[in-house]
């Protein structure tokens, strides 16, 4: 590999080094994601409660339905975190790094 390509490999891997620490400052929110998710989880789980304590027809009418449609936007909601703390738990720049650090050499 001539001088130029190698340059332009310990570039990026130098720049990706300072993403990574940036991510790892996000990564740090983690803990207070997950407190968050715990409690969307909580509130769903009192609202699935309130809505199966409810009476066929109560279910059925306009109150039923409203709690159904919170119940179903809490769901995506708590995904929606659990998917960002497994994103967030994936994450390997080091190994990105590493890979073009040895092409480089």
């Amino acid at each position: 590999m001539n001088k130029a390509r190698r340059k332009i490999l310990a570039d990026v891997a130098k720049r990706l080094s300072e993403i990574m620490s940036e991510i790892e400052e996000v990564k740090a929110l983690t803990d207070e994601l997950s407190n968050l998710r715990d409690e969307i989880d909580s509130a769903r789980d009192e609202e699935q409660d309130a809505f199966d304590a409810l009476s066929e027809g109560a279910q059925a009418g306009d109150r039923g339905q409203a709690m159904e449609s919170a119940i179903g936007q809490m769901e995506q909601a708590f995904s929606g975190i659990d998917d960002m703390i497994g994103a967030l738990d994936d994450l390997d720049m080091q190994s990105i790094i590493d890979d073009l650090e040895g092409a480089a050499e």
